[in-house]
């Protein structure tokens, strides 16, 4: 996705340049919190992931 957001032309209106911003702001928040989601994960034992994702 930052790939495609580079290739792209520059904002021509303060309000795309926000939009731009607001959306890549997401994105680096959506990607740190998939961060910490797989270490949480990559953390538990067998035990806590069946009781985790409640399996039986």
């Amino acid at each position: 996705m930052f790939l495609v957001m580079k290739k792209e032309e520059l904002p021509k209106s303060r309000e795309e340049f926000e939009n731009r911003a607001i959306l890549y702001h997401i994105l680096m928040d959506m990607e740190e919190f998939l961060v910490y989601k797989q270490r949480f994960v990559r953390s538990l034992d067998e035990r806590q992931k069946k009781l985790y994702w409640k399996e039986k």
